[in-house]
């Protein structure tokens, strides 16, 4: 099993994003890109977690 370069894992993770955005389910964005559900599970999660991380502007000036 070869291993992606960063730079190939990217654009795939990009291209995973896209199809979603477009309305493809995760199984579905998962057979389109040749990866398993649980990777873009795993992918989504991530992204979520990020998001929830990042500070709300209207936070920041009710303080």
């Amino acid at each position: 099993m070869s291993r992606l370069s960063e730079h190939d894992r990217d654009q795939r993770d990009l291209r995973i994003l896209e199809l979603l955005d477009e309305g493809l389910t995760q199984a579905a964005a998962a057979d389109a890109t040749g990866v398993t559900r649980g990777l873009v599970a795993k992918l989504v999660s991530h992204i979520r977690e990020d998001i929830a991380a990042q500070p709300y502007p209207e936070r920041e000036r009710a303080q």
